[in-house]
């Protein structure tokens, strides 16, 4: 066996580790507790100085809730974090903005739809940054006063591939939500009007997650971070997301090992980037109170190795230097090359600050964005480890190639 192929069987296995049982990664929960268990084991027997960061964190239970009218019981799904819930009250209705702020709805069961409910909203607090017309429609449900709201919802890539979404995800806000089809919201809109019973069990549960971070001590000056997330959403194996990218900071750990660089290489595998509150990332930035002026380059995977496509590798204010070294690193390799930039995952969190970054990600990102990410079908067949080998293939190369700059 080639040491290329050793490498990708290795590869194969830590995904299989990280998927195993394909139980999620949701920060905080049991598979993500063994995920960052795992990862440090791993890194520390590469001989790596590994650092864990606890912190404070809400778990959930996704499950349903029931609503019963005169007539018929109506299934829906607990939201994200929401609290539990038993009322009976009117069944009202809203789907802009202008009409739910006009509400006084105290102890209805409110239905949002149509433009209300359109994409999800982003958390009230989202440290990196913040819509205001989300934050309105969260103001305006929490001052109309309902029982609960039961939002109908399609798809949106923000989102995922996840059908339908959750509108509320956020724990800060207390009025109980719920979700629904958009092919069942005439089903549900048909009763407004009426005295209804809203029933939802569920909880909000507080727990300890960590932020790992793994550091190989180069003999110079300057760092160089490779990022790439270990949560996932729930129920969800996460191969693609992001569990190829996590197996990719594994086997770069390993690889180097028996090295020495000029620059110290931080490995880490941010826990919260399917988390509302983004915890792990923020603890990482906290773990930085002297800033990043020293690194050079953060680099990022998300959502790479899918089989049968190539992996693109994006720019964000990186110097010509950087380009140029990437490029030289990427030029014998067949699967990897120069991609569209897109604006999310953890990248941003840098790119943002005026940090030099770049994103390693499928050629098929629209794919894996649109038919895969946040679903049960993200499992570990449709990774392909000789890809992720090449990307490993490409971070040592790159990391000689900054290395060797003057």
């Amino acid at each position: 066996m080639t040491r290329s192929h050793h490498r990708a069987a290795r590869l194969s296995e830590h995904l299989a580790r990280l998927c195993a049982g394909l139980a999620d990664r949701h920060t905080g929960g049991p598979g993500n507790i063994a995920a960052n268990e795992y990862f440090a084991d791993v890194t520390t027997t590469a001989g790596l100085a590994v650092e864990r960061i606890a912190f404070d964190c809400f778990e959930w239970e996704p499950g349903p809730a029931e609503l019963t009218t005169s007539s018929e019981t109506l299934t829906v799904k607990r939201g994200p974090y929401t609290l539990p819930c038993n009322a009976n009250g009117v069944l009202l209705a809203a789907t802009t903005l202008e009409e739910l702020e006009s509400l006084d709805a105290p102890g209805a069961i409110l239905v949002l739809h149509g433009a209300l409910a359109a994409e999800p909203l982003t958390p009230r607090g989202y440290p990196f940054y913040e819509i205001e017309a989300h934050a309105r429609i969260l103001s305006a449900i929490e001052a109309a006063r309902p029982a609960a709201i039961i939002a109908v919802t399609g798809r949106d890539t923000m989102a995922g591939a996840v059908y339908p979404f959750p509108l509320v995800n956020d724990a800060s806000v207390d009025v109980p939500s719920a979700y629904t089809r958009d092919v069942d919201g005439p089903a549900l809109l048909a009763h407004v009007g009426e005295t209804v019973r809203f029933r939802m069990d569920a909880k909000r549960i507080p727990t300890r997650a960590e932020q790992v971070i793994a550091r190989k001590p180069g003999t110079g000056e300057g760092r160089i971070i490779v990022s790439a997330h270990i949560d996932t959403a729930r129920e969800t194996p996460g191969a693609l997301d992001n569990g190829t990218g996590v197996a990719c900071l594994l086997g770069l750990a390993e690889e180097l090992a028996g090295r020495s660089t000029r620059h110290t290489v931080e490995i880490v595998p941010f826990n919260g980037e399917d988390n509302y509150a983004a915890r792990g990332e923020l603890v990482y930035l906290a773990a930085n109170p002297g800033g990043f002026d020293d690194v050079t380059v953060v680099v990022n995977i998300d959502a790479a190795g899918l089989s049968g496509a190539a992996t693109d590798v994006s720019f964000y204010g990186c110097p010509d230097a950087v380009r140029a070294a990437a490029g030289r690193a990427m030029a014998p390799l067949d699967s990897v090359q120069e991609g569209p930039q897109w604006p999310a995952s953890d990248h941003m969190v840098f790119a943002m600050k005026g940090i030099p970054a770049m994103a390693i990600a499928s050629a098929e990102l629209a794919r894996i964005a649109g038919e895969i990410a946040h679903t049960a079908a993200d499992t570990p067949d449709l990774a392909d480890p000789a890809l992720m080998d090449e990307i490993v293939t490409f971070l040592l190369g790159f990391i000689e190639e900054l290395d060797a700059i003057g």
